[in-house]
């Protein structure tokens, strides 16, 4: 795939997303991370960085600055997982053949297995929504429902 891609996400299920799309070789251009307030250096950005990704963690997107550099960075798609800031619209809009967040990955465990889904932020992105039922509420069932549905994305363009 030779589109190019802008990722955000933060946790165990955008990891596992970001290491499904590094195997495919997919054009990854930049990471955006949504854990400003740490100082260490978290898996996300480790994997990013030792696949020579550009790795940002802005406390907000929703600055000039923000949509100046995404609006440089002329992506074709923008895939946001787990991704806790708000996006707001003059960022998603600049992906020319969509923007999908993946909803529905809970903070706390529980006992119900959670129903992951695949959305776009704009009812004109052409990729339907996609949803998976994790098989447990742990952190790694959820992750790969999370990586299915990125297989089912992908699988469409």
């Amino acid at each position: 795939m030779d589109e190019k891609i802008l990722f955000l996400g933060c946790g165990i299920p955008a990891y596992k997303c970001l290491e499904f799309m590094i195997k495919r070789d997919m054009n990854i251009i930049s990471i955006i991370e949504s854990s400003a307030e740490s100082t260490t250096e978290s898996p996300l950005e480790a994997l990013a960085k030792d696949n020579f990704m550009r790795v940002f963690k802005p406390s907000s997107l929703a600055t000039d600055k923000w949509i100046r550099k995404v609006k440089y960075m002329k992506t074709d798609f923008i895939i946001a997982v787990n991704y806790t800031n708000p996006i707001p619209e003059e960022i998603y809009s600049e992906a020319s053949t969509g923007a999908y967040f993946i909803e529905g990955i809970p903070n706390e465990l529980t006992d119900t297995p959670p129903t992951i889904t695949l959305k776009a932020f704009s009812e004109t992105s052409p990729c339907p929504t996609i949803s998976v039922v994790a098989e447990s509420s742990t952190p790694e069932s959820i992750a790969e429902a999370t990586v299915k549905i990125l297989e089912s994305f992908f699988e469409t363009f």
